[in-house]
């Protein structure tokens, strides 16, 4: 296995562009937020690790951050004035030229796919300048449900296809239970005025998030093929996502910031 297919997405995918517009549509507002509120310097300097498709690390730069964007397959990034590129992988450590110190340290979406993520967080605890910030943004274990759908099959066919999803993940060592476990680690770590946030709200279908469970789905088809699911399952899921007599719940979303003393 290589190193990209460790992860259950990839930034190379047919489908991976729609994927993190989606997913950037539903999280940057909150993430953005999020930082806006922290006691940054005038001029920072932030690490981004898997920054996708660059929201966050231009972001940052447009407010005067010196950027360091890390990511094992950077293709989807473009140039933009103060945002460095580096291509690694987290898991081997940071690179020389993105070693920091660093006032910010952000990463979304990233570690609930890394087997060995207390440790990664760990390392870029000493990676941060006295007084920056570490903040991470995942996607949380809850129940899965429907708030209303064409039939009642329909609802028990997208909790399926769901759960499905979410073993694959767990197959490729992600974990869905970090995101509430992290802030305990952040404190262990002697991180200061740790806090966490949670946002969910309702998806319907044919909406911008419904479409993120959509894409999820497409990314990983043949894989979900291989794990038994029928293409007429696989198609009605899609076909709900898009029907407006469909919702339910988003992702959960939780973020976890804290300060080196």
């Amino acid at each position: 296995m290589s190193r990209t297919d460790s992860y259950t997405f990839s930034n190379s995918s047919q489908q991976s562009e729609h994927q993190l517009d989606s997913i950037q549509r539903f999280l940057d507002p909150l993430t953005t937020a999020r930082l806006a509120a922290l006691d940054l310097p005038d001029s920072p300097r932030c690490l981004e690790l898997g920054p996708g498709a660059g929201s966050i690390a231009y972001w940052l730069a447009d407010r005067g951050g010196s950027v360091t964007a890390v990511d094992l397959d950077p293709g989807l990034l473009r140039e933009h004035p103060g945002v460095t590129v580096v291509r690694a992988d987290v898991r081997d450590g940071l690179p020389a030229e993105a070693a920091g110190p660093f006032d910010l340290i952000h990463a979304r979406l990233l570690l609930v796919h890394l087997p060995t993520r207390r440790e990664i967080v760990a390392r870029l605890v000493e990676h941060l300048a006295p007084g920056g910030y570490l903040v991470i943004g995942e996607f949380a274990e809850q129940p899965l449900r429907v708030y209303t759908a064409p039939d009642a099959t329909d609802g028990e066919l997208f909790v399926k296809v769901l759960d499905g999803l979410l073993a694959l993940l767990a197959a490729h060592g992600g974990d869905m239970g970090w995101a509430h476990e992290a802030h305990g680690v952040f404190t262990g770590l002697g991180l200061t005025g740790v806090h966490s946030t949670e946002h969910a709200e309702s998806w319907t279908g044919g909406s911008t998030g419904a479409r993120l469970y959509k894409v999820n789905i497409e990314q990983k088809w043949d894989a979900l093929l291989g794990a038994g699911f029928t293409v007429a399952e696989l198609e009605r899921f899609v076909t709900l996502t898009g029907d407006p007599a469909f919702s339910a719940p988003s992702y959960r979303f939780t973020m976890i910031a804290g300060r080196k003393a």
